[in-house]
Order: C-alpha cells, then structure tokens, then sequence
C-alpha cells in the first residue's frame, strides 16, 4: 500500500475515535469534579449540622478528621477545601480540649498550609492567621509572630465562607489593636519629624519674608525697580508649602481607629505581595 493511501485512509479513520476520547476524557473530568464537590458538600454540611457533637469529645473530633483524610478526592480546589474544613474542626478542638491543643494545632497548620499550596483562598490565610495566634496559649510553645498573623490576616481581609468574616475578625482583635497601636505611635512620630524637620527652614523664610514685605516702601515713579511681586511670590511659595506640611500632620492626627486599621492591613498587604514576588 502507498504511503499516501495510508494517510488518507488510516489516518482518516482515526480522527473521529480520537475526537471521542478527548470528549470521553472531558467528560469524566466534569463527572469527577461534580462527585469531588458533592462529597465534600456532604462533609461541610454534617459538620454544620453535628459541630457540636463531633467537637464534645477527641474521639468525635478524630474520627471527623480521619473521615475527612480517607476521602477520594482528585480536584486540587476541593481538596483544599476539604483540608480548610479539618484545619477549623481543629482550631475549635484546640479551644475545647486543651490536652490535646499542641497535637490539634501542629495538624490544623499543616492541613491549611498545604491547602494554600493547592489554592491560594483568602480564607484559607485567615484560618492560618487565627491557628498562629494561638502560639503561646494552651501549652502551644514558641513566640507569637504579630507579623506573619498580619500579613495572613491581610490576605484574607473581608473574606468568610467557612466562616463568618467577624468570627476572624474577633479571634484577631485583640492581635491587631495592640499592633494598630504600635503603628499608630511610630507613624506620628514619624510625621511630626517630618513636620518639625520641612517647617525648621520654611517658617523662618516665611516669617523673614513677610517681615520684610511689611517694613518695605515701594518707591515710586514710572520707572523704579519695586521688590513686591517677589515677596509676593516669595510668601506664596512658602506660604503654600507651610501650608501643605500642616496638612499633611492635621490629617495624621484627624485619623480615626478604622482608618488607622486599614492602613496597617494595606501597610502588611504590600509586605507580603513584594515578598511574594522576591
């Protein structure tokens, strides 16, 4: 048989098996993604449902997690969110059982770090931020790091499906006052240096300058050389600047606690996304 009858004849006749495997293959993927979310639906709403008698007793809290680690699941997404539902079953059994805290709280770290490896959910920094703000309590050793708490927290800022954005926000408020107020502090100190060192050169050539405009005597005749536009000038130039560095420290002072908050969140928010990209 000719090369070229091959082609056209064999080949030919390939093309619509290849065509129906591809389809075949689409298709299981769909099927397999649909199964993957109906089982971990099924798991997110028993433990909604039965919270408070899984987390009553270790045994409760064991055999969820078990069940949760023995499950097929093939989809990278909701395997993350499966690792994100043990990691908060955890966190809640850290708070009722503290016997068990350290065991609960090394497990519940590694199942939501190894979920942000699969899918970089806001939500899943948040439970990361509330699980480190735990070192230092119950029995969990080592020094809590505010900073990395933050820049979870930035992350996951305004997000809640697993939970409620306030139930994080409450597990992290007394964190984030007590660094608001560390950041607050070190900012006005930071703009009344700024203020003190720009207004140490501009106010005495401002007060110079207007004390000379008010003794000058503009001579006068068609002809003579007048100082006036420039002082003028002179005034308007540092009047303005003056002006611009009381400005700027009025509306440092002028902030209010939410403002003061968002600005530390975004301040971590851009520490975490330069890090990112070194």
């Amino acid at each position: 048989m000719r090369l070229s009858n091959i082609r056209s004849t064999q080949l030919g006749d390939k093309q619509p098996t290849i065509k129906k495997t591809v389809g075949t293959l689409k298709g299981a993927a769909i099927h397999s993604l649909e199964k993957d979310r109906l089982v971990f639906n099924e798991y997110k709403t028993i433990y909604e449902e039965r919270k408070e008698e899984i987390l009553s007793s270790e045994i409760g809290i064991s055999s969820f997690i078990q069940q949760l680690s023995n499950l097929s699941i093939s989809n990278g997404e909701i395997k993350s969110q499966v690792l994100c539902l043990g990691a908060l079953c955890l966190y809640e059994g850290i708070i009722k059982h503290n016997n068990k805290a350290v065991d609960y709280f090394n497990s519940a770290t590694g199942m939501i770090r190894e979920a942000i490896r699969y899918k970089e959910d806001p939500e899943y920094y948040n439970v990361l931020a509330i699980l480190l703000n735990k070192v230092g309590t119950y029995g969990i050793s080592g020094a809590k790091d505010d900073a990395e708490i933050l820049r979870s927290y930035s992350i996951g800022r305004n997000y809640g499906t697993f939970m409620s954005y306030s139930f994080y926000y409450e597990e992290l408020q007394q964190t984030v006052e007590k660094q608001k107020l560390i950041y607050k502090r070190e900012r006005l100190r930071e703009e009344m240096l700024y203020f003190s060192k720009h207004s140490l050169w501009n106010l005495p050539i401002l007060i110079y300058l207007l004390y000379k405009y008010h003794l000058y005597v503009p001579p006068t005749g068609w002809f003579s050389f007048t100082w006036t536009p420039f002082y003028w000038i002179g005034i308007g130039l540092f009047g303005f600047d003056y002006i611009m560095f009381i400005n700027r420290l009025w509306r440092a002072l002028c902030k209010d606690d939410k403002e003061w908050e968002d600005e530390l969140l975004d301040h971590y928010k851009k520490k975490s996304e330069v890090e990112s990209i070194i």
